[in-house]
């Protein structure tokens, strides 16, 4: 303890530097998880709120609000052919608001 302490008092400005530099690796770590989690929250809101019982998405696109999909009346169509649609009248297609 007394060799760790001899080295401080030795190299205050490294002492601090290294003090900084983990102070701001641990704010950046905190930062990052934060918009990771902010980011999965938004992305997973709209998903949450609608009532939909089966998402159609076009294949080959991005991902399903990233980009309109081109299927149509086609495709809800097809949704209203599946047994586990409650409200067959209610299909409804993701759209993007681009």
């Amino acid at each position: 303890m007394n060799l760790a302490t001899r080295d401080i008092r030795h190299n205050k400005l490294r002492f601090a530097l290294t003090g900084m530099g983990l102070g701001l690796l641990l704010a950046l770590v905190v930062s990052m998880a934060g918009i990771y989690e902010g980011a999965l929250e938004d992305a997973l809101s709209l998903p949450r709120s609608a009532s939909a019982d089966l998402w159609v998405v076009q294949p080959r696109t991005k991902r399903p609000f990233a980009e309109p999909s081109a299927g149509g009346l086609v495709l809800t169509e097809v949704a209203k052919g599946v047994d586990v649609v409650k409200h067959k009248d209610a299909a409804a297609m993701p759209q993007s608001n681009i």
